[in-house]
């Protein structure tokens, strides 16, 4: 199952429930800011924690105030159940 694509139903549902997020160029993708660097490098500090006990990885960018996470299964060429459970876990660290 984690490695079986989405189909374009259960991403739209997806982000009906998660509207912060968007698809970009095929991967699920969200950008934070914060009050000030710390603060996103804190918040960057936590996902990557969450990156590694879920063994998922996403593209990050940290660019002074904002953080921008995008992620994609690249080894099925899509998203999966491992994106989706990405984004529950990064929108309760910070929403």
């Amino acid at each position: 199952m984690d490695k079986e694509i989405l189909s374009d139903r259960t991403v739209a549902g997806l982000l009906t429930e998660h509207p912060e997020w968007s698809i970009v160029d095929g991967r699920l993708e969200r950008r934070w800011s914060f009050q000030h660097f710390r603060a996103g490098f804190a918040f960057l500090t936590e996902a990557a924690l969450l990156f590694e006990r879920q063994n998922h990885h996403g593209d990050v960018t940290l660019s002074y105030r904002h953080v921008c996470i995008a992620l994609t299964s690249h080894d099925v060429g899509g998203l999966t159940q491992r994106d989706v459970r990405m984004v529950q876990a990064l929108d309760k660290i910070h929403d």
